[in-house]
Parts: C-alpha cells; sequence; structure tokens
C-alpha cells in the first residue's frame, strides 16, 4: 500500500453520488470508506522538498519560514502566513482556524478579505457539515470547486456570506492532536491544482512548527519564572 507521502488525488462524487478514485496527474487516492458528497479531497505532503514550477511559491515558504523563526506573538505571525498565501494564490480570502479545547467549532484566529468583526471572533462547526470540519475528520487537503453545488457544508454560512464559490484547505498539525486548518477562497470558479493544495499544505505545516515553537519557547519561560521564584523563597 502506499503511503500518504506518495499519494495525491481526490475521491469524487459519480452521478450516483458514490465516491469512486479520481486522478490527480500520476497519482491516485482512494479512501475506503470517504464520505458522501460532492467535495473533493485529496492527501497533500506537507514535507516534501521537490520544487515548484512556480518559483514564487518556493520565495513565499521562505517568507513563512522567516516568520517561523521570527520573535513575534502567535497572533502577529498567523496573520503574516496567511497573508504571504493570499498573495502568492492570488486569492479573494483566506483564514487560520484553530480548535478550542473542549468546543464544537474552530475559532477564526487570522484572516484575510473578510468582514470587519470576523477575525477573532467568527466560529465555524466541526464535522462533516463544513469543509474545515471535513478537512480535520479526512486527516487530509479539501478541495471544493463549487460551494453552491455542494450541499454537503451546510454550516458554512460564513463563506456564502462572502460570496466565496471555490475553497482549498489544509490540516494544521498532526491529525491525532491538530491545531486547526488553514483554507483559502476565491470569489469566481477555481479549480484548485494538486501543486496549489500541496503548498497550502506545506505552508500549513509551517504554521504548525512556527506554533510549536512558541509554545515551547512560553513553557521554557514559565520554567525559568518559577525556578527562579522558588530560589528566592
Amino acid at each position: 500500500m502506499k503511503s500518504k507521502r506518495e499519494v495525491l488525488g481526490a475521491p469524487i462524487a459519480d452521478g450516483a453520488g458514490k465516491m469512486s478514485a479520481a486522478r490527480t496527474g500520476k497519482f491516485v487516492r482512494s479512501f475506503e470508506s470517504p464520505p458522501s458528497g460532492e467535495a473533493l479531497a485529496s492527501a497533500a505532503d506537507s514535507t516534501s522538498t521537490s520544487a515548484f514550477a512556480d518559483p514564487r511559491w518556493a520565495l513565499a515558504l521562505a517568507r513563512i519560514h522567516l516568520l517561523v523563526v521570527a520573535p513575534e506573538p502567535e497572533l502577529k505571525f498567523l496573520d503574516g502566513v496567511i497573508r504571504v498565501v493570499v498573495d502568492v494564490l492570488g486569492v479573494q480570502h483566506g483564514k487560520i482556524l484553530a480548535l478550542e479545547s473542549s468546543a464544537p467549532w474552530l475559532t477564526v484566529k487570522a484572516g484575510v478579505g473578510w468582514n470587519p468583526g470576523t477575525v477573532g471572533h467568527a466560529r465555524v462547526p466541526l464535522g462533516s457539515r463544513s469543509q474545515a470540519g471535513l478537512t480535520l475528520r479526512m486527516g487530509a487537503s479539501v478541495v471544493c470547486p463549487d460551494l453552491a453545488r455542494t450541499r454537503r457544508f451546510a454550516g458554512a454560512t460564513l463563506l456564502r456570506r462572502h460570496g466565496v464559490v471555490s475553497t482549498a484547505s489544509a490540516v494544521i498539525g498532526a491529525s491525532e492532536r491538530p491545531y486547526g486548518v488553514m483554507s483559502v477562497h476565491t470569489t469566481r470558479q477555481h479549480d484548485f491544482t494538486p501543486a496549489e493544495t500541496q503548498f497550502l499544505s506545506r505552508a500549513a505545516n509551517l504554521v504548525n512548527v512556527g506554533i510549536r515553537r512558541r509554545s515551547s519557547a512560553l513553557v521554557a519561560i514559565d520554567a525559568f519564572v518559577g525556578a527562579h521564584a522558588s530560589a528566592h523563597e
């Protein structure tokens, strides 16, 4: 069986609503028990070192890497990353969603192109009724070429309010303990290519590195402060 790293493709609904394997380039990805619906789901390797055809994507990843190692707080880091991603992909909207502890939703932590008050407040439901929820459930990138024709995403009210037509999303973090989801959206029809979803997945992987780096730094600071306080008691 091929590993997830070796595979790139998508299950797609046929006329009867059943899921079948769809070829994307020379790879095929099929699922034994895929969810029903019209959305495309593709496994994208976020750690591959293969070069992109478009050099702007490699440059964008380098810019994101600089943000990862920069001493910026988490929200400023996330804002910088999503702005780079939206710019290089030429999309109208982008966001980074974070899982909330014990809550049945994700919160928009950073975003570009949204109405005032969306970032920091808007919530997206978990479960397969939203693209972000399905992305977490599948543990793979999800592409929806036409939101209006995708009945399964009844929870995509935020996207519909902004006139979103096509979307792509990727998991941030390991599937066992994900941080959340990164997604990009267009207001006109766009079929996201395997290369574009791979870029998105790599960017999401770098976000995870940046989040873990900042979490580790906070733990180290807390440990130092605690040790220093104990020494003076």
